[in-house]
């Protein structure tokens, strides 16, 4: 299983390209993340990135497109 880097320093460490699907007509992406699918509105833009990972499951960021 990899590993997801524990600091926030994104220079060293490029955003992963993860694969997006299109769903319940185009108004969700879902996104499997080391195996746990994410999915959110179209409202906010790729990419979408792992920042952390705890007990408690994964922390990503995603930006809003206004």
């Amino acid at each position: 299983m990899a590993d997801i880097p524990q600091n926030s320093d994104n220079a060293n460490n490029p955003p992963a390209d993860f694969p997006a699907i299109l769903t319940h007509g185009g108004r969700f992406v879902q996104y499997n993340i080391f195996g746990n699918l994410f999915e959110i509105t179209i409202k906010y833009r790729p990419p979408i990135m792992p920042i952390g990972r705890g007990a408690y499951g994964i922390f990503c960021v995603e930006f809003r497109d206004k």
